[in-house]
């Protein structure tokens, strides 16, 4: 992910090479991102991440425009900074919970929206967001 500006905001732009793919495999990252698209364009919740838009006119990349996480990935905060979370549990009690109402938004859409599965939760696709409370969790990677 790269952080880009659009129309004065800075934005996450994610974007996903088709360079040096069979046929197959372009086809199944092209499907991969649309499942994706169409995903995050339906869910609206506080804990998972906002699509803002996608590029899909370009012939060697697909390209999502999401909201920028300014404090990165859960992952990046652990490695980095982990006497931020490690040990502190009010912290991790509201991480644990965002991350948990995500998942509970997530599996109780009723059909034909869901239950949507994420398939990869983990702390690199759990992007972090500014609070005064601090710190709020959102789902991302939904390919």
């Amino acid at each position: 992910m790269h952080a880009c500006e659009l129309r004065g905001q800075r934005r996450a732009f994610k974007s996903i090479s088709l360079r040096g793919t069979t046929a197959g495999q372009r086809a199944e990252l092209v499907r991969s991102a649309r499942r994706e698209i169409l995903n995050l364009r339906r869910l609206s919740h506080s804990n998972i991440v906002q699509l803002v838009g996608a590029v899909m006119d370009v012939e060697d990349s697909v390209g999502l425009i999401l909201e920028l996480a300014p404090h990165g990935s859960l992952r990046k905060l652990l490695d980095s900074k982990p006497a931020e979370v490690v040990g502190i549990q009010p912290v991790q009690l509201r991480l644990a919970a965002g991350i948990a109402a995500g998942m509970a938004f997530l599996h109780a859409l009723p059909p034909p929206r869901g239950p949507l599965l994420h398939h990869d939760l983990k702390s690199a696709n759990v992007l972090l967001f500014n609070s005064d409370l601090g710190p709020v969790p959102k789902l991302a990677d939904f390919g």
